[in-house]
């Protein structure tokens, strides 16, 4: 009689991780578009996620509710993580940072500092690599830093708000953002996101359907893709200049202008940039001081949060006044060059919208005894400052919209 055994299939072996980078981005969606070409050109190593797994990038997908390692044993090792997609509520943050630590694989670079680094030399330079809370029990010496990329909808208070002023502490995206800097973390809170095919000209519909809904839009701010590829980058430059001995403060502001200077030679090819150089000529004046001052870049970038927006507050009813209006070259190039046709009623019924919101500005504006646009900052509610973010990584935005 033949006895029949039966093999037990060996269990699937992990994923083999990658090679190590000095930036892992969780989640390529909407800023890898420009973050991808300035890390390039930058030379930074780097990887990326997708839930799919996409192209190049390594299928990943964050289960805050899960303890299961495999997806984070693809990772490479990183000297930074950079986290694009929302974390809400207490705890996701520091399971991310958990399960990430727990599959590293022994290859961490620390590429932020020099090799003999590692044992004492880190508070000699006011900046702790542990960076993690001991009760938490997620960090170790030479960990990743991390970086997330939030919203500044968690400021709420009508006035001018700055890096330090209160968030709203009921806002689940600011607890999490809260836990992440506790572990010593740094998050970048953008401004609205425009560029790449975004046009804040056609959120108009949405968030000002109505003259009501107008008149309670104040202002506005926002940041150009390509500038929250540059402050990711400004980030890890700022960070890694600063771990260096050999970076003073005088090699940290010349790496920082020469690259503005390349950044403001790539911003000329880019045919959605809705850039106006002329517009930021007096804020890049206004700051150019302090950005090339003694102090440039020394005031610590992580353990934080950064307001990043462009250092523009727009104001709403100006932007739907000029938005709605139509320039003497262009009424005169369409009567040049489309004769009369079928399509006589669709320009009707545009300029008829058109119209019918420069009415409601302009009734506003009798109804609240403003003399002309744009209004004075004091009327135009929750605003935000953004200067520090940018004098503390040393170089200014490139980008401001288009009117």
């Amino acid at each position: 009689m033949t006895v029949r055994t039966t093999r037990t299939a060996p269990a699937p072996r992990p994923p083999a991780p990658a090679s190590p980078v000095t930036l892992l981005i969780l989640g390529a969606g909407w800023t890898y578009q420009f973050l991808e070409p300035v890390l390039g050109r930058e030379k930074i190593s780097h990887a990326a996620t997708t839930t799919t797994g996409r192209g190049s990038t390594i299928p990943f997908r964050f289960d805050s509710d899960s303890d299961d390692l495999t997806p984070f044993q693809a990772l490479p090792d990183a000297d930074y993580v950079l986290v694009t997609f929302p974390l809400k509520g207490r705890g996701p943050s520091t399971k991310l940072v958990r399960l990430y630590n727990e599959t590293r694989h022994g290859q961490l670079r620390d590429s932020r500092a020099p090799a003999e680094w590692g044992s004492g030399h880190e508070h000699e330079h006011g900046d702790d690599h542990s960076h993690f809370s001991e009760d938490t029990n997620v960090g170790v010496a030479g960990s990743a830093k991390w970086i997330q990329l939030g919203s500044t909808g968690i400021w709420t208070t009508a006035a001018w708000n700055d890096e330090s002023s209160a968030v709203n502490g009921t806002n689940a995206r600011a607890v999490a953002e809260d836990e992440l800097i506790a572990l010593g973390g740094c998050v970048l809170n953008l401004a609205g996101l425009y560029g790449g095919g975004r046009n804040p000209r056609n959120w108009i519909a949405r968030v000002a359907g109505s003259k009501k809904q107008l008149g309670e839009k104040g202002a506005l701010h926002l940041i150009h893709g390509h500038d929250v590829a540059r402050a990711v980058v400004g980030v890890v430059r700022t960070d890694r200049d600063r771990l260096d001995p050999k970076s003073g403060p005088d090699e940290l502001i010349d790496h920082v202008q020469n690259s503005d200077k390349n950044y403001n030679n790539y911003k000329n090819n880019d045919d959605d940039d809705n850039n106006n150089n002329s517009g930021n000529a007096k804020l890049r004046n206004h700051l150019d001081s302090d950005i090339t001052g003694k102090d440039a870049g020394l005031e610590p970038v992580f353990g934080r949060r950064w307001i990043v927006a462009d250092c523009v507050s727009y104001d709403w009813w100006s932007l739907v006044w000029d938005w709605m209006g139509e320039s003497a070259e262009k009424r005169e190039s369409e009567r040049e060059s489309e004769p009369a046709s079928d399509h006589k009623t669709d320009q009707y019924d545009d300029r008829s919208t058109k119209t019918q919101y420069r009415r409601w500005v302009a009734e506003l504006m009798d109804e609240n005894n403003v003399r002309g646009l744009p209004r004075s900052t004091e009327l135009l509610g929750r605003k935000l400052d953004a200067r520090r973010f940018w004098k503390t990584i040393g170089i200014l935005p490139d980008r401001s919209l288009a009117r």
